[in-house]
């Protein structure tokens, strides 16, 4: 299992476009490399604290600003959480206010980004056109039928 089929497959992140910081692609890769070979149990608990780590990491803003020192502070919390110790403070202590959406400006991607792949998550998103679910093949059929016309 890599990072991105955890982004991918749990958080909904269908499309590289979608992943709110890229930093934390990075960030997320390093800490399954670390964890070593994901099996079992082991694989488990990483999948549902990367998960956790995501939605919490996205919705409070966490990479807007220093994110390279905020991987690196994630990567050590995290690692070390997915090792038995309480959850890191940014986790324990998340709690979103509806506000944020509210007051979001064009220029923080990351919160439009997350919404998307938050509804997509739900697993009833539909295209309004044809009515399907949208899902990743859909997204690259519609990306290839754009690039043909």
């Amino acid at each position: 299992m890599t990072a991105w089929e955890i982004l991918r497959d749990d958080c909904s992140v269908i499309t590289p476009k979608w992943l709110p910081y890229n930093a934390m692609l990075v960030t997320a890769a390093a800490i399954v490399a670390k964890v070593g070979p994901n099996k079992g149990a082991k694989a488990a608990v990483l999948r549902e604290r990367l998960v956790r780590w995501f939605w919490c990491s996205v919705f409070a803003q966490m990479y807007d600003n220093a994110a390279n020192s905020q991987s690196a502070r994630d990567f050590s919390e995290v690692i070390a959480w997915i090792g038995g110790v309480p959850e890191p403070e940014s986790i324990a202590n998340f709690k979103f206010d509806p506000a944020v959406l509210r007051d979001t400006t064009p220029r923080q991607r990351a919160i439009y980004r997350g919404v998307i792949c938050l509804v997509l998550n739900r697993g009833n998103a539909r295209d309004f056109h044809a009515k399907s679910v949208i899902a990743a093949a859909m997204i690259k059929q519609e990306g290839k039928s754009v690039l043909v016309q």
